[in-house]
């Protein structure tokens, strides 16, 4: 599996480090670059202009964006052998895992069963990202965006931290299966594991 993990603060510029390097894998093996969104657009002003932005950031550079809140693994439809695919981002993903879709009620159910569903949801979004990544085939990519986030020493609700935690364990699980694993600090990769492509 030709996985790359890219993980990093807000506005540490790991977005234009993941897109640089599909680019660089796009040209390597001649396949198409897949831009995959995972922010559900909420209508807040604060999400309206993160999604342009970024829209902007990938503007006239080939990207074929594909739009994914959760239920990621049915992606894997629209990706050939030798794409490049870009998640944007895990962190999105992850809370459309948590509190889109089916499972919108997640807050309101018990701890007991909070715990048996997040457990599900880390083994699908484990299993999305491998089939996404089984598409690509040999002669593709699949690069992760991910957030880090819990870092700032404080306290959040129950709720904040259960998301804190599954979004962590898959940051763990994903970076020790990835070729290169990068944390971009002020805009200066810094490479956590393999080197850079």
């Amino acid at each position: 599996m030709n996985l790359y993990f890219v993980t990093g603060g807000a506005g540490c510029g790991k977005s234009a480090y993941a897109e640089a390097l599909c680019e660089r894998k796009a040209r390597a093996f001649g396949g198409r670059k897949i831009y995959l969104a995972t922010m559900a657009n909420d209508g807040s002003p604060e999400t309206k202009a993160k999604i342009s932005r970024h829209r902007q950031l990938r503007a006239g550079k080939g990207f074929v964006t594909i739009e994914r809140q959760n239920r990621i693994g049915q992606a894997a439809g629209e990706i050939r052998p030798g794409d490049c695919v870009l998640l944007e981002d895990l962190g999105n993903l992850t809370a459309g895992e948590m509190f889109g879709g089916q499972e919108s009620g997640f807050a309101e159910l018990p701890e007991e069963k909070k715990a048996e569903v997040l457990k599900k949801k880390k083994s699908e979004i484990l299993a999305g990202l491998c089939a996404l990544a089984e598409a690509a085939g040999e002669s593709g990519s699949l690069i992760i965006v991910s957030n880090e986030v819990g870092l700032d020493g404080c306290a959040y609700d129950p709720l904040t931290m259960q998301y804190i935690r599954l979004l962590s364990a898959l940051n763990r699980e994903l970076a020790a299966r990835s070729a290169l694993a990068v944390r971009l600090v002020a805009g200066i990769p810094v490479i956590l594991k393999g080197k850079e492509c």
